[in-house]
């Protein structure tokens, strides 16, 4: 037996079937930022009894719906951040593949393409990962690690604590207002790197 298709609804102000595009518009997250961080949403699924993937992957919990308003979350952003094992595991890619969407962003005053933010402590990426590998992206990786990736394709780069240091996502996060103009994060963080989140 097929699936019935999932249609998001809107309750407010008038009820209604609505496309993702719908649903998000007037969504001006950079507007909610402070001088001193950028403005952080965050977006994961579970199941009723909390469970935030199955076989270690999160999609078999979404449906097609909840994948078009993850996706087009990314386009009013500046910035989208995940763990690193989140990035292995999903074999995350371009950020945004759409070519409407990237124009979207544009429309916006966003960079076609959002940047990505990749926390992993000890550096435990390889170059040959779809997102290190595309010419597109972007890539900031939040570390403690003193080492550089070699041979990727992306523009990557590092933010570290001091020496010595731990990785304290409430100062990085300050850190990514302060010297690289960010306003907006969408984290797409596993249960993990959301617990790690600064309670502002």
């Amino acid at each position: 037996m097929d699936a019935l298709p999932v249609v998001p609804q809107r309750l407010l102000p008038e009820p209604g079937a609505v496309t993702a595009i719908q649903a998000l518009e007037g969504l001006a997250l950079a507007d909610l930022a402070t001088d001193h961080r950028p403005y952080l949403v965050l977006t994961m699924v579970a199941t009723v009894d909390g469970a935030a993937a199955v076989a270690h992957r999160p999609a078999p919990l979404s449906n097609p719906a909840d994948r078009q308003l993850f996706q087009e979350l990314r386009a009013h952003v500046d910035a989208v951040m995940v763990g690193a094992g989140t990035v292995r595991t999903e074999r995350y890619g371009r950020l945004v593949r759409d070519p409407a969407r990237r124009q979207r962003r544009a429309a916006r005053g966003l960079t076609p393409d959002p940047l990505a933010i990749v926390v992993s402590r000890r550096l435990t990426l390889t170059p040959d990962l779809p997102l290190l590998a595309d010419s597109h992206s972007r890539v900031l990786v939040l570390t403690t690690s003193a080492a550089e990736l070699v041979g990727c394709v992306a523009e990557v780069s590092y933010l570290r604590p001091a020496p010595g240091g731990e990785v304290d996502l409430s100062a990085m996060l300050a850190r990514l207002r302060a010297e690289y103009g960010v306003r907006s994060v969408l984290c797409e963080g596993g249960p993990t790197l959301n617990t790690s989140l600064p309670a502002w």
